[in-house]
């Protein structure tokens, strides 16, 4: 059988599969329903990564019986509901019984990277040993996601962590290189991303497509397994094996992702192509603000402190209006600070969701159609109850769509706790839900701040990314740096179009910092707006309360930015420059079809000369915003900057 779709294509017969596109190829053995990934091929260098010795390593099937399954392939152009760009969908499908083993493999026009989703249903099985060392073939780990064999060279093995609690951390990825030592036969690394490198110019790219590494459930403390033979597993299906699968459910694993590319700046590249194909909604980015960052949690809210949010938001051009935290009911409110409880919300005889009446007497509809009339839109806080592994998930669903019926356009989704399977699934299902009875309309922002929780990489319905800091009003807690600093680490691998940023009010922030050089009063809230730009800005503050001087300078900033973030979103943005954890220039590079985007940060370095891909010499440089005077242009691939004072952001765009 064959299904193409544009470069997307596969063929399978009851042996093999191959499916690729015009970047890579992935050929999968399944003779005998035994799942083989035997090779790997990069169609830009021609590098084939498989064994030639005819090494293979036969993935775990954990409910099915592999000889005794029926096995069903089948493919189809795809596009998740609109949520992802359309997309060729290769399912191998095994049954036995009551149990079922899927694999999905998502091949995205011209991406070279394939997404590998797993899902499991029915007791778990012990397979039989089929084969040997003697026979070239070997079992993998039983929690191998992912199992490649290749000829072993001389390479070496990068590997990225996610630490997405802002909570707990603000340092939320975390780089290490490692050379294997091919005298132990076993070699472990954690992580998620892992670039493998090895001395002929070629990177192959291992992904681990779960949530960050504080979030895994069950599983163990790597995420990587190699051989000295020359194999690699990715390792951990976020399940314990002592532990049966919900009943009459359909488990979706943690699964991976395959890439390929000459050096590791050609995966990273294709890992954010991928990020993208898999953010498809909403189709451009957004600006919002949150009232929770202003230092005043829930006390100031009201329906008339909603309205002047709404009637500022609305001249600032913003999205959205979000009120967090302390619009509901609860069941114990006090004036001091804001108490409620955190499971079983839909107790009897507690109408917990209910707007709080002392507050919002006449309910949240008239204040959402005053946002519509005034050109923006209205957004809650909501959460998950956690109760009974989610048991009320369907009440959650029919809550939010209430809200969405009243006008409500976009929902912070907090306390999320994914500690079983069970809790996934039902996440899962009140997120697909509420998309396809909301027509898409209805968007989300997932909290990442602690907990288990979907993270950067898990369960795609979860939509965009709130890193969130909340501490940011308390004095000496709150670097615009690090915000920065985090946004670019994580923009080399995930898309920064999946991420809301935060932008404080600066002059909240101005005790505890003593002469710091990086205290927050050193960067004009067009700075901080600038430095996360690229990805989707959230002013973190009571909108009223900002200085009257910065909310006119965001007022002027979003109405040169609001123009762009559709060709913001559509584009590439690479970091570029240094580090920010330094005094250093940095920045990002919006790479789009017909125009292209830089955002400089300038701390205490005022000159720099910063590399930077696809941008041709003596092109012209066209400012949409500059806080500091500054000379700019590009010579031999190098973007030659000079800023005349430090802690500033300038903004250029050129057309390609």
């Amino acid at each position: 059988m064959i299904k193409q779709y544009l470069d997307c294509y596969a063929d399978w017969n009851d042996r093999q599969i191959t499916f690729g596109n015009d970047c890579m190829e992935i050929g999968v053995s399944t003779a005998d329903n035994h799942p083989i990934t035997e090779y790997v091929l990069d169609k830009t260098t021609g590098r084939r990564w498989e064994a030639e010795d005819g090494r293979r390593l036969i993935q775990p099937t954990l409910t099915v019986r592999s000889a005794y399954a029926n096995s069903e392939v089948t493919a189809c152009e795809a596009d998740f509901d609109g949520r992802m760009k359309p997309h060729l969908r290769i399912e191998w499908t095994l049954t036995d019984g009551d149990g079922l083993w899927k694999t999905v493999w998502q091949v995205f026009p011209g991406v070279p990277v394939i997404r590998k989703s797993l899902f499991a249903a029915g007791a778990y099985q012990h397979n039989e040993k089929t084969g040997c060392g003697d026979s070239g073939v070997w079992y993998a780990d039983d929690m191998a996601s992912e199992a490649v064999s290749f000829n072993r060279a001389t390479f070496l093995i990068d590997s990225v962590s996610l630490h997405d609690h802002s909570d707990s951390s603000d340092d939320l990825v975390r780089t290490a290189r490692n050379y294997p030592y091919f005298d132990e036969f076993y070699q472990r690394y954690p992580g998620h991303f892992f670039f493998l490198q090895d001395r002929q110019s070629a990177c192959l790219t291992l992904c681990k497509l779960a949530p960050c590494t504080e979030s895994e459930n069950h599983t163990p403390p790597y995420g990587l397994r190699t051989t000295h033979q020359g194999s690699a597993e990715i390792i951990g299906f976020g399940i314990d094996l002592s532990q049966p699968l919900p009943a009459g459910e359909v488990v979706e694993l943690y699964g991976s992702a395959i890439g390929v590319g000459k050096t590791r700046a050609d995966c990273e590249k294709g890992l954010r192509l991928f990020g993208r194909a898999c953010l498809a909604h909403p189709d451009r980015l957004t600006a919002v603000s949150n009232n929770w960052g202003g230092g005043n949690k829930d006390r100031l809210l009201s329906d008339a402190f909603v309205r002047r949010e709404i009637e500022i938001g609305s001249e600032m051009l913003l999205d959205c209006v979000q009120i967090d935290d302390g619009w509901q009911n609860n069941d114990f409110p006090i004036p001091e600070y804001m108490r409620h409880r955190w499971s079983n919300m839909f107790a009897e005889g507690l109408d917990f969701w209910a707007p709080q009446p002392e507050r919002f007497p006449n309910g949240l509809e008239p204040l959402a159609k005053y946002a519509m009339e005034k050109g923006t839109t209205l957004g809650i806080w909501v959460m998950d109850d956690p109760h009974e592994s989610h048991r009320d998930f369907e009440k959650t669903g029919d809550m939010i769509l209430s809200y969405y019926r009243q006008g409500i356009r976009q929902c912070k989704l907090d306390g999320v706790q994914l500690m079983a399977p069970i809790d996934a699934c039902r996440l899962r299902k009140m997120l697909d839900r509420l998309y396809h009875e909301t027509g898409g309309e209805l968007v989300f922002h997932t909290d990442i701040t602690t907990g288990k929780r979907p993270g950067c990489l898990y369960m795609p319905q979860a939509g965009l990314i709130f890193f969130e800091n909340r501490y940011v009003q308390q004095p000496g807690s709150f670097f615009a740096h690090r915000t920065l600093g985090n946004l670019w680490r994580l923009g080399h691998y995930i898309p920064t179009q999946r991420m809301v940023m935060e932008v404080p009010n600066p002059r909240q922030t101005s005790e505890g910092y003593l002469k710091d050089a990086f205290s927050p009063t050193r960067f004009p809230i067009t700075t901080l707006f600038l430095a996360i730009a690229v990805s989707n800005p959230l002013i973190w503050a009571d909108l009223q309360m900002l200085d009257p001087d910065d909310c006119t300078a965001l007022c002027r900033l979003m109405a040169v930015w609001k123009p762009y973030a559709k060709a913001l979103f559509d584009s590439d943005v690479r970091p570029i420059g240094d580090d920010p954890e330094d005094y250093t220039v940095t920045g990002f590079h919006a790479v789009g079809e017909t125009e292209g985007h830089l955002f400089i940060t300038n701390y205490e370095g005022m000159t720099a000369r910063i590399p930077v891909d696809d941008l041709p010499d003596g092109v012209q440089l066209e400012t949409l915003w500059a806080d500091t005077a500054f000379t700019a242009e590009v010579r031999d691939g190098i973007l030659h900057f000079t800023a005349d004072t430090p802690c500033r952001a300038v903004w250029l765009k050129y057309m390609r």
